[in-house]
């Protein structure tokens, strides 16, 4: 068997290894259900109706999530915005081809959200990006959501993440069902199971928002 770590190593082994040979993969974002019957494994990527049923636990008085993406993320946020509908919400998105049309799009939603959702599309979130986010969403009194606990360090109201030690026990157990004689193609694709959260109790002051007594009491880390 083949471990994969990433996108790169994924497609490297899956196209490049024989094909009796199976890849068990994990830290890949953009899931491909059909890329290969000998691949099996953990994506990157936290269930939609697990992530915003957190957010609405957290924040009770959201209508409306905004978020922006890039077209490479179009496939995924179709899910997304199921879940948010499901949940009762609302969304406003807006799609760009690239980071050059960030702050206009950003300009266009912050006004009209409760929270802004960063989605794991790293072909327009980076550094510089994210730091713009979060000083207009302070500015704007919109909570960000953001990937994991680094984020609601540098000022995101709350970020949801994988237990990554689970997630590691989970590739684990991948690995025994195939070494026991399971097909990777009948196991696919899993999603993490367990989740940890982050809360910036002193972001949601300065946007002017409630945090649920449950989601302190939940949270995985609190920085205030």
């Amino acid at each position: 068997m083949i471990f994969a770590i990433g996108r790169y190593s994924l497609t490297l082994a899956a196209k490049e290894f024989s094909s009796k040979t199976p890849v068990v993969y994990t830290l890949v974002v953009d899931y491909e259900p059909n890329i290969s019957q000998k691949v099996a494994g953990v994506a990157f990527y936290i269930p939609n109706d697990n992530k915003i049923g957190i957010i609405k636990e957290t924040l009770p008085d959201t209508a409306k999530i905004g978020f922006i993406y890039s077209t490479n993320y179009t496939p995924m946020a179709v899910g997304l915005k199921q879940s948010i509908e499901k949940h009762g919400m609302k969304y406003i998105e807006n799609v760009i081809d690239s980071d050059k049309g960030f702050s206009i799009a950003l300009n266009n939603v912050l006004p009209n959200i409760d929270c802004f959702l960063i989605v794991p599309d790293d072909k327009i979130y980076y550094s510089s990006t994210i730091k713009l986010l979060l000083f207009e969403g302070i500015k704007n009194n919109v909570p960000i959501i953001g990937l994991n606990k680094s984020f609601t360090q540098m000022g995101a109201t709350l970020s949801i993440e994988c237990d990554y030690e689970d997630l590691g026990g989970q590739v684990g157990r991948i690995f025994e069902r195939i070494h026991k004689g399971e097909s990777p193609n009948t196991i696919g694709i899993e999603f993490p199971r367990k989740f940890s959260t982050s809360l910036n109790l002193l972001s949601a002051q300065k946007c002017g928002k409630n945090v649920s007594r449950e989601a302190v009491n939940k949270a995985n880390k609190i920085f205030q």
